[in-house]
């Protein structure tokens, strides 16, 4: 922002910094609105997959699926999937 306040042009800071043009208009856009450029506060929600629950429901069901999982806490399919590889959880049918 100092070079652009300085009179360089979007141009020329794009060539010196390899910034793209739509960033640095952006932050142009915040400085005038008198938005701050630091990190934006991250909107999480509590897990929904809770390992002690998961855990159960995989050991009294071990023919589940990654789908059965999703619908019995309300989730999606990736979450299911994010959670049982982050609580080691294997779906794998034993023969």
């Amino acid at each position: 922002m100092k070079l652009l306040n300085s009179g360089m042009t979007l141009e020329k800071v794009h060539q010196t910094l390899g910034v793209s043009i739509s960033a640095m208009e952006e932050w142009k856009r915040k400085e005038r609105n008198g938005e701050g450029l630091g990190n934006k506060e991250l909107k999480r929600t509590a897990r929904k997959f809770h390992e002690k629950e998961l855990k159960e429901l995989v050991e009294k069901n071990t023919d589940i699926i990654l789908e059965e999982i999703a619908e019995h806490f309300k989730g999606s399919v990736s979450g299911a999937f994010d959670a049982c590889e982050r609580y080691k959880i294997t779906l794998k049918k034993k023969r």
